[in-house]
């Protein structure tokens, strides 16, 4: 099994609608969030990102602060040969809920995977990273 080392970061849980790291919780995540090398030693086509939601804004935080707070996870993870996000480690959060918030939104993630010479291969992004800036969509204590 071949391993892609893609040394990038990406960023945002909350963006702006439109933009590439447009990612609003709950939302699917936009397909440029995204981005890898167009070839290295270990592929010769990139993994595609297909479809899945950004982390959503950690509940026990909404719960348990008078207003929510600002924080970042920063996470790798394995592109396997099947097109899944697996094995999710966290590299650096300020809190461990908004760690647990993007490993769990992992589960969902599909991509399409990287190939090496027309076979599949599991490719390992290092950082991917969001950022937590507010919960968006009004009072949660309201819904």
């Amino acid at each position: 099994m071949l391993f892609a080392a893609l040394a990038f970061i990406l960023a945002g849980c909350t963006g702006t609608p439109g933009s590439p790291n447009e990612g609003v919780a709950g939302s699917g995540l936009n397909p440029h969030f995204f981005r890898f090398p167009a070839q290295t030693a270990e592929y010769d086509s990139p993994p595609v990102f297909l479809k899945g939601d950004a982390p959503p804004y950690p509940w026990p935080l909404l719960m348990h602060v008078p207003r929510p707070i600002r924080g970042h996870a920063t996470l790798s993870f394995t592109i396997d040969e099947r097109g899944r996000a697996v094995h999710p480690h966290t590299v650096e959060t300020t809190h461990p809920y908004f760690a647990s918030a993007v490993a769990t939104a992992m589960r969902g993630w599909r991509f399409k995977p990287a190939e090496k010479a027309g076979m599949p291969v599991a490719v390992v992004v290092p950082h991917l990273r969001f950022e937590f800036t507010e919960f968006v969509g009004g009072d949660p204590l309201k819904q």
